[in-house]
């Protein structure tokens, strides 16, 4: 999931490039981590996001999203499929409440 395919998002830019933006989406992560319990594991993955209107500095999101994705093996590309799995629909869902702007 690529944020530049959002709507309402002509140009995605990183703070690295110095540029001035209309807003700024910041994020944390909450939990990150792949659980093992009766020799079967879950990838775990808790991310906070927030979407600030950088003209007016109105808070236009604050949410937090929660995925959970079972590990299919024991090798560790499998637990990298699960977490990118959960990833996945972490963004889709991000995207799917972006407000119009």
């Amino acid at each position: 999931m690529d944020l530049r395919h959002v709507a309402f998002l002509h140009q995605v830019i990183t703070p690295e490039m110095r540029l001035d933006a209309d807003f700024r989406l910041a994020g944390r992560v909450n939990r990150f981590e792949r659980l093992v319990a009766d020799g079967s594991a879950r990838a775990t993955i808790e991310l906070e996001f927030n979407l600030v209107r950088i003209d007016d500095h109105e808070l236009l999101l604050l949410k937090t999203y929660r995925e959970e994705e079972d590990v299919a093996g024991s090798e560790i590309g499998d637990s990298v499929e699960a977490f990118s799995r959960a990833l996945h629909r972490i963004l889709e869902r991000l995207a799917a409440d972006l407000p119009e702007a």
